[in-house]
Parts: structure tokens; sequence; C-alpha cells
């Protein structure tokens, strides 16, 4: 239909009719919510803000009229307002339509809207939480897009009705049955997928509200469906940073890589906190996601991705901060397993930047102690017939290595300051084998670290690489390359370690004696400081050798080793 004049009257038409007969509409509250729900896509903005109108006076004043015939039509309601999130002409329209999507969900929490199959009494009020409805005008005040700046009727809603059921308790205990994710699903999952809005006020205020209705009628829904709404709603999330994300490349730009960043970084740094603050207000409801929520953050940290490699780590230590009073052994052990495991698999290879790939299947790399530097810069060597192009840091497989290289690098560090916060904050809570593999974790870092550290002619290798490349000082890998890693682990290790062989059985922490024989905290201080003792002897000699090779004169015009080129070794 061409003509904005006959929709215009045809909406009217419908409006009218349905508010001065809202009594009598019974079963056609259907077809009335297809027909606002096809304007909610009009065109014409002047459509979608009349039918807009007459959908805020039907919720705000004629709820109980929505669901009197068919409790079904909620959902068709609730599909009415997520149109109207998505219109691209007012925005006034789509923050309303959200702030009515929370109404909406207070309504059904409550049983406004009838009598739901196998809903059953909530039972034992210590694990439901809070479960207060938030008023729409009391929500308009703190939320992000600000919507009742623009329209006060819409966020006034319900009014002294809000109020007065607003200090109830959810009495509705949800299950994982059709029935109930028929309702609640289509509401959670359309704010769900508004959270990753093109619009950022859109964004923000679907990610508060959804958060905002799971904190606050959660305690009225039953573990599996916690687990539901885990798969159905939360993952999709972050399935879509997944997809979303590009790690950083030759093939991305700096500008479109810095506003993808920005974005993401803000969106999934509010997601995951939100998630996490989930847990700890519903444990014991949620605990059984709990492996599932740890695998999400490690696919976050172990990413080549500086910026979600840290919210990664933020989420595990705010998880362990909200939740580790209440972790049993058990947890605590899969908790700290998680951290192993993710150091291990980002521990930094530098022996791959100086390692050219191999074309051909089945070959093999060739040995690094073995090839002048130059020859691993530019060689032009064959592997199985075929030939290799030149090697570079700068370009192609070498700079993402290098990149990779640096993020790693990063990720460990946040890892080790983790791990030192975790211990510092809930050593007296954390279970015997669980401190035992913190202990090695960070041990497993500073060794790594320390290897390459005390690896010159590795060194050598990569100062010499860099240098033929032309690398960017700004990106170039620093010498010793893991140097404050392994100053950071080894002091994290050994504040471990003095901590442990000095405590006393405590009311505060019983099991100090026990924490002493199962790590051998002093054994492993008496390892620490002979290994501590043979790093620096090793420092001296090769700051020895260093200075008598800048005492000799130089021959052939050639530059000192210490330039600044390549590194002093």
């Amino acid at each position: 239909m061409q003509a904005v004049e006959i929709r215009e009257l045809i909406i009217r038409c419908v409006s009218q009719m349905v508010l001065a007969r809202v009594n009598n509409v019974k079963s056609g509250w259907k077809s009335m919510f297809m027909v606002f729900t096809t304007a909610a896509g009009d065109p014409d903005p002047t459509i979608v803000r009349l039918a807009f109108d007459t959908i805020e006076k039907i919720v705000r004043e004629h709820f109980s009229h929505i669901t009197e015939t068919e409790t079904t039509t909620f959902t068709d309601c609730v599909n009415c307002l997520i149109a109207f999130t998505n219109n691209p002409h007012s925005m006034t329209v789509a923050l309303n339509a959200i702030a009515f999507l929370r109404f909406c969900a207070s309504k059904l929490a409550e049983g406004a809207i009838g009598d739901l199959p196998e809903a059953v009494p909530a039972v034992g009020t210590e694990r439901l939480g809070p479960t207060r409805v938030v008023a729409l005008d009391q929500q308009s005040d703190r939320s992000p897009s600000k919507a009742a700046n623009s329209q006060p009727s819409a966020t006034a809603a319900g009014g002294a009705s809000d109020a007065a059921f607003g200090a109830q308790q959810s009495t509705m205990k949800f299950v994982d049955r059709d029935e109930h994710v028929y309702f609640w699903f289509p509401l959670l999952a359309g704010l769900s997928e508004l959270t990753f809005d093109p619009r950022v006020e859109i964004r923000r205020s679907a990610l508060e509200v959804l958060f905002d209705v799971l904190k606050t009628h959660g305690g009225s829904f039953a573990d599996s469906f916690w687990s539901r709404i885990f798969d159905r709603v939360l993952l999709p999330i972050f399935d879509h940073v997944r997809a979303e994300v590009t790690d950083t490349t030759t093939f991305t730009s700096e500008r479109r890589r810095a506003q993808e960043d920005a974005w993401l970084y803000e969106t999934c740094t509010q997601c995951l906190q939100h998630l996490v603050d989930l847990f700890g207000q519903f444990y014991d409801l949620m605990q059984g996601l709990l492996g599932r929520l740890l695998e999400l953050l490690a696919s976050f940290i172990s990413r080549s991705h500086a910026s979600l490699a840290s919210v990664g780590v933020a989420a595990y230590v705010r998880l362990i901060n909200s939740c580790g009073t209440e972790l049993d052994g058990q947890t605590w052990r899969e908790v700290i397993g998680m951290l192993q495991q993710v150091m291990q698999d980002t521990l930094p290879d530098a022996v791959e930047l100086v390692t050219p790939p191999l074309r051909a299947a089945g070959g093999s790399a060739p040995d690094i102690t073995a090839a002048a530097p130059s020859a691993a810069a530019g060689s032009q060597s064959t592997a199985a017939g075929q030939p290799r192009p030149p090697y570079s840091l700068r370009e192609g497989v070498g700079m993402r290595r290098l990149v990779k290289f640096k993020v790693q690098a990063g990720v460990q560090l946040l890892l080790v300051q983790a791990a030192s916060e975790v211990y510092a904050l809930h050593y007296h809570h954390m279970a015997v084998p669980a401190m035992v593999t913190l202990a090695d974790s960070l041990q497993l870092v500073a060794q790594h670290a320390r290897k390459i550290n005390t690896d010159l002619q590795l060194r050598r290798r990569l100062a010499a690489q860099q240098a033929e490349d032309r690398v960017q000082e700004d990106r170039q890998v620093p010498d010793p390359p893991l140097l404050r890693q392994e100053t950071e682990a080894s002091h994290a290790y050994l504040s471990v370690l003095l901590h442990v062989s000095s405590s006393k059985d405590s009311k505060k922490w019983p099991a100090a004696s026990e924490a002493q024989r199962a790590i051998g905290a002093s054994h492993r201080l008496v390892q620490l400081a002979y290994v501590v003792l043979e790093r620096f002897s090793l420092g001296a000699d090769s700051n020895n050798q260093q200075q008598q090779q800048q005492q000799q004169p130089y021959s052939n015009g050639g530059t000192p080793r210490g330039s600044s080129s390549k590194a002093a070794l």
C-alpha cells in the first residue's frame, strides 16, 4: 500500500476501535498486535510514532486485558515491542519499547498474565534472591539511554500500580519446560540480540535491561531454566563477539581495528561483568554452569587479541572475588586448574619468531642454532622442492607471529597478577591442592621466561632478525624478550612461598601446616634462591663480555655490537 494517508487512516481506525472497546477485544488481540508489528517497520516515521502511541497506552493502562482470553497473546505483545526497538526512525520509540519490555518481564514474573502450566510456587525463600520489580519511572533515572527525557509518558508506565507490585516478590518458579520457555525466551532473546545493535544508546539500554531482568527475577528460575538461558540467551552474545572480532593481522586497517576494538571491549566488558555478577548472586542455582563459564573465559584469554584477553582475565578475577567464599575443594581445583591451563596455552614462543615457516607438508623446521642470522631473514631455500618467499617480521606470517608473541607476553603478566590477587584475597578459603597448582603455575611462567632470557644465541638471532627487517621500534620485542615476565612471576612465586612457609595454623587459616607440607615451601625456596643466584651470575658474565667487546678497536669501519640496531648482549 503506497499511500501514506491510507496507512495512517488504518492505524487510526484500529487504534480507536481497540481503545474504545478494550473490554471486548478478547481473541482479537493477536490480530491487533500483528497490525502494529507491521506498522513498526513502516518507512514513514509518522506511522511508527502513531502506532507506538497506541501500543504504549494499551500496555500501560490495559495490560490485564491482553492475556484475558489467551495467555499466548503475551508473546505477540513482546514481539510487537521488539519490532518497535528495531525501527530506524525514532530513538525515543526504540528506547521506550525497551522500557516496556522490562515492564512485561515484571508482569510475567509476578504471574500477572495468568496461570502457566506446571509453574509452581517458589519453595525456599533463602534461594530466591532479590525479586524486586523496578517500575519504569524509577528505572528511567538511571538508564544510560535516558528515555525519560524525551518521552515521560512511556517511562511512567503503570504509575502507582507499578509501585504497588514493585515491592512484591515473585511467587512463580519457572522450570525448563516448553510452556515457560515460550513466554520468557522471546523477551530475553530479543534483548540479547539488541546488545549488538549498531546504535550505542540501544545497545547500552538493552544490555542494562536484560541483566536487570535476570538479576531481579533470577531467583524464580530453576537451575534447569538457568541452563537454558545460558545456552540460548547469554552465550549467543559472546558467539557474536567471536564472530565479529578480527585478530590483529596485516589485513586489517589500523582505523577499523581501533573502532572494532573499542566497540567489542566495551560490550564484552559489560556483558562478562554482568554474567559474573549473576553467578555471584545466584551461585546455588548456577553452580552447575561454572565449568562452561570457565571455558568461555579461557576462550577469551587464549585469543591473540589484547583487548579480549584482558577482559577475560578481569572477569576471571571478578568471578573468584564474587564466589570465592562459596567454592568447595573440587571447585577450587577446577578454577585454579583453568588458570594453569591458560598459562600453559599462552606461553610465548620466541623460537618461532626466528624460524621461517615451511611451505611443504612433511618438512622439518630448520635448526636455529646452525644458521646465520641473515639466513633466517632472507632465505630463498626450498622445502621439498617448493620455493619459499623471504621471511619477514614486518608482514605476513612473521608479523602475525610477532603480534601473537607480544600479546601472549602481555597476557602472561595479567595472569601472574591475577594469580597473586587471587592468592592474597582467598588463600584461607583455597583448597590445598589448588594452592599447589597455583604455585606450580607461577613457577612454570618464571621458568619459561628464564629459559628464553638466558638463551644468548636466540636473543642474538632475534635482535638480528628485527634489525634486518627494520621492525618499527614500538613493535619490537625487547631484549631480553621476557625480562618483565620473569621478574613478575618470580616475585609472585616467592611471595607465595614466603607466606606459606611463615604461616601457622590459626582460626583464619587452619590449613597452614598442611599447605606447607603439600607445597614443600622450604625446599622450593632453596631451589628458587639457587636459580636466582645462578641467573645473577650469568648476567654478570654477560656484562663483562660486553664490556670487553666494546673496548676492542673496530676494524673495517664496523659498528659496535651494542649499537641501537641490535640489543646489547
